[in-house]
């Protein structure tokens, strides 16, 4: 199974490929695909920093329920190898607002426990700024991280995005950045 190639679609990095997950969804077979690999990637290590409303219990048995919450608020899109072969993570994107022609997106990312500490979530955060960049619309990222979870501070921090004491607590980090 291949992204699409469409620009709009997703975007590929060195080692990644990531596309809307739109097109699976509606085809069996590969919904199917998406509910198995969903099922794999949503650990309990995977889960632990994020917020309330990405949590399952059991994610064999809600994978499906969990699959539409996220296609009903957010654009979704999958982390594939650049070779396709399993889900190496998922990419959400939320509209929160907009204000004076800037949209403000809300990311939240994952990866598979297998991926950790090898780079991909810098690279996968690196190719958002870039895929945004190259549409060309002023956009403003936003990104909230649990205080426990360091390494994903890191990543944003790596890509440009600072810290946003306005939009922090003492649970969860936020951090933006202005494309």
């Amino acid at each position: 199974m291949r992204p699409s190639s469409k620009p709009e679609d997703g975007f590929s990095t060195e080692r990644l490929q990531v596309a809307r997950w739109g097109p699976l969804l509606g085809n069996a077979v590969e919904r199917a695909w998406l509910i198995e690999n969903i099922s794999s990637l949503l650990t309990p290590s995977v889960l632990q920093h994020l917020p309330p409303p990405l949590q399952v219990i059991d994610a064999s048995a809600e994978a499906q329920d969990w699959i539409a919450a996220r296609d009903a608020e957010s654009d979704v899109l999958t982390v594939q190898g650049q070779d396709g072969g399993p889900l190496i993570g998922l990419l959400i994107l939320a509209t929160v607002d907009e204000v004076g022609g800037v949209q403000t997106r809300h990311i939240g990312y994952m990866l598979a426990e297998a991926y950790w500490g090898r780079g991909y979530a810098t690279e996968l955060i690196g190719g958002l700024v870039d895929w945004v960049r190259i549409k060309g619309q002023p956009v403003r990222l936003i990104g909230g991280v649990d205080a426990g979870n360091t390494a994903s501070a890191k990543v944003l921090l790596k890509n440009g995005f600072e810290r946003d004491a306005g939009l922090s607590d003492g649970l969860t980090e936020m951090f933006s950045l202005d494309l």
